[in-house]
């Protein structure tokens, strides 16, 4: 037992010498005038200590700043008029104003004023509808398993995404989301790209109707037999409100105080913060499509052959002119100066007034006049 407690106190003694022979070496960082001891593991040079001058206290070492979290922004809310930009966005400067007009597996892209065909774009798939981005530098072609983009420049189409069954896309006002409904289900997308972030299930299958409140913070969708006040933000339905019928569309009231529906007897109006359905604006014929013009004085009801243009904020009808065919209307030009209506055989352009234009031998399942005057797209209108 001697042997081992005499190699016990050699190695201690050992020991002392060695560190008594030591340099204290503190880690430091690169500025090392007013910082002090940082924590082993960290990138920072040796510094030797001068001698006389002892190693400063450890201090710890600063928390990591937190990673930054879009916060969506509300949109500057236009309270006489949501529909009043009169110019065109920066990004769509010098574009010359086209009219894109799908049928089945092509797209026919037309020049509004001389009604010349200026090219097709083909697709894998039928299309139903182009839409503008929030940013309107790139169309997006939608329809059932349809989801690609085109560049509105060159005109050349991108890879089809391939949606889950029928789309209709929209893009929330702070632009940070894309909206898709694909029946029951709504995807929440990257507005770029489009790809799919998440998802939530509807109460009822979505065709595709919808508009935003006047501050974006929630959409109106028509489903099925309901009308949903849908908080985008949170993905909650708030509200849903029984119809009795179908809407074919919704669309915003310019002053944002209602929403319009399409209806058999007219144009049905709901409350835009209770949803509350509220006196109708007649009309002699059913309703089926909705155009707001630019200075939001004037709102034109189409159906059954006839079109009826209905003096804003009372609603109450200026004219009506009948239709040598039945017709949808779906876009207005830029300046409001051009009704676009379209059939299975033709495009039918008219006056404000009601004055026919010279009908193009084009079939189309939708129309899209852009770019049109706006900070942003949500889809179907401008802000």
């Amino acid at each position: 037992m001697r042997h081992p407690r005499r190699l016990l106190i050699a190695v201690s003694a050992l020991a002392v010498v060695l560190t008594a022979g030591c340099e204290t070496v503190p880690f430091r960082t690169a500025d090392h005038r007013n910082t002090g001891v940082i924590g082993f593991g960290a990138v920072a040079p040796y510094v030797t200590a001068r001698p006389g001058v002892s190693a400063p206290a450890p201090v710890a070492a600063p928390a990591p700043e937190p990673v930054p979290v879009p916060v969506p922004v509300k949109p500057t809310v236009n309270r006489v008029n949501v529909y009043a930009a009169a110019r065109l966005s920066p990004a769509v400067r010098g574009l010359p104003v086209r009219l894109f007009a799908p049928h089945g597996r092509v797209v026919a892209v037309l020049d509004p004023v001389t009604s010349r065909q200026i090219a097709k774009v083909r697709t894998p798939k039928p299309v139903l509808r182009v839409v503008p981005s929030w940013d309107l530098k790139t169309l997006w072609l939608t329809g059932p398993g349809l989801l690609a983009p085109l560049n509105p420049r060159s005109l050349k189409p991108g890879r089809n995404l391939r949606p889950r069954g029928a789309s209709a896309l929209y893009f929330t006002p702070d632009g940070l989301t894309a909206l898709l409904f694909t029946g029951r289900r709504l995807e929440f997308r990257d507005p770029h790209r489009l790809k799919v972030r998440s998802s939530m299930r509807l109460p009822c299958p979505a065709t595709g109707p919808a508009d935003f409140s006047a501050d974006g913070s929630f959409l109106a969708v028509a489903c099925a037999g309901s009308l949903l006040r849908l908080d985008w933000l949170t993905g909650e339905v708030t509200h849903r409100v029984p119809l009795h019928g179908r809407a074919a569309q919704v669309l915003l009231s310019p002053d944002g105080s209602a929403f319009f529906l399409t209806g058999p007897r007219g144009v049905r109006r709901f409350d835009a913060a209770s949803l509350a359905e509220t006196t109708p604006l007649r009309t002699s014929h059913p309703v089926e499509s909705l155009a707001v013009t630019r200075d939001g004085a004037t709102l034109f009801a189409s159906g059954r052959a006839r079109v009826t243009a209905l003096a804003l904020p009372a609603g109450s009808p200026a004219r009506t002119w009948r239709l040598p065919a039945p017709a949808t209307l779906d876009a207005l030009s830029p300046a409001t100066r051009t009704l676009w209506l379209h059939s299975a055989k033709a495009l039918t352009p008219y006056g404000p007034t009601g004055r026919p234009l010279k009908p193009l031998k084009i079939a189309a399942t939708t129309l899209t006049v852009f770019p049109q005057p706006g900070r942003y797209s949500l889809g179907r209108t401008y802000r």
